[in-house]
């Protein structure tokens, strides 16, 4: 699925492939529990394919959005703490707050809000991010000139 995204990406935009992967994994979360619920083995493994259909279509572009943000200079350093802030954050946060949310409620229920909510920042994200303009490559002048 990665490759596959990143070739559209390639072909018709990092912002748009992003966008609309980010807008269907919230669109997804709200069936993800749902169909795990079920305990139907051919319903999880629905939701499972989904969710990584998802995840490809975001994370094939991504790394190649946030080597547009940064100048050569800085794109090694910029990109890997971007993304390792991102992963603390989301991915941290997540697993910490899915138990409490259950045994508090009894329930999936606040834990899809919770994605749901998370999911909804991603497009707003990549928009904004999108409206900037690529960092520049710096200029080299040709030895001897």
């Amino acid at each position: 699925m990665i490759p596959w995204a990143s070739a559209l990406a390639d072909k018709h935009g990092r912002p748009k492939v992003l966008v609309f992967g980010s807008a269907g994994s919230t669109f997804w979360a709200l069936a993800l529990f749902p169909l795990i619920n079920t305990a139907n083995p051919v319903l999880v493994l629905m939701a499972l394919i989904g969710t990584a259909v998802f995840m490809g279509l975001v994370h094939g572009p991504l790394a190649a959005l946030f080597a547009d943000l940064f100048s050569p200079e800085l794109r090694y350093y910029g990109t890997s703490l971007g993304y390792q802030i991102g992963s603390v954050l989301g991915g941290g946060l997540a697993p910490t707050a899915a138990p409490g949310l259950y045994a508090a409620w009894g329930s999936s229920v606040p834990i899809t809000g919770y994605l749901v909510a998370v999911s909804v920042l991603s497009p707003a994200c990549i928009i904004a991010v999108a409206r900037r303009e690529p960092a520049q490559q710096p200029v080299t002048v040709p030895a001897g000139a």
